[in-house]
């Protein structure tokens, strides 16, 4: 294990016990902050398509924000696990009548054929799971690298969807050890608020 990869390591097990050191009540109350304000956020940018995800090991709670984009009939895509091409992601559509069965990680995943999936150049956003954030638009994830390889093709197209991490305050860091593969994000969505990296 290299000098950032240890790095790396530390932070994912501070930050990780951090965030699940939080009551219930904490994580029902920031959930509660991030929906009063980011569907409107994603609503004011004209955005249809947006990638999500279903909180594990104590990430920031995106159902109450997600219900608010259904109301106002946004869509929604949650990411899938794909044998090919390998530790790749495809986006399956997500509804409140979705039937979702766990993949090997155990998280949940709409159970659909392949071809009610879209590619991850079809989204308009992307809500990004991570364990630490920095002010310079760095993310740091689990370590699977899913994320970063599904976009690696389009970080530098003229037509991407937006990378927005979603992260609680106590998630974010003074830097973070930053390789070439790693996808850096237009701006991270807190309950006190959001962050611009893109200047928009």
């Amino acid at each position: 294990m290299n000098a950032t990869s240890s790095s790396k390591q530390s932070i994912r097990q501070l930050i990780r016990e951090r965030r699940r050191n939080l009551s219930a009540d904490q994580h029902r109350q920031y959930a509660k902050q991030l929906a009063n304000y980011l569907p409107s956020y994603i609503l004011q940018k004209n955005i249809h398509r947006i990638g999500v995800f279903l909180a594990q090991d104590g990430e920031l709670n995106l159902q109450p924000s997600i219900q608010n984009l259904w109301k106002h009939q946004r869509f929604t895509f949650l990411p899938v696990l794909k044998p090919l091409p390998p530790n790749r992601l495809w986006f399956a559509p997500y509804s409140a009548t979705s039937h979702l069965i766990p993949n090997r990680f155990n998280i949940l995943e709409p159970n659909v054929l392949p071809n009610h999936m879209i590619a991850p150049s079809q989204l308009d956003c992307v809500l990004f799971p991570l364990v630490a954030f920095d002010l310079n638009g760095g993310r740091l994830g689990m370590g699977g690298g899913f994320y970063d390889r599904t976009f690696a093709h389009l970080r530098k197209a003229s037509q991407r969807p937006v990378f927005y991490g979603v992260a609680l305050n106590e998630q974010q860091v003074d830097t973070l050890p930053i390789e070439s593969w790693d996808i850096p994000l237009d701006g991270v969505a807190t309950p006190n608020g959001f962050i611009d990296f893109a200047g928009n």
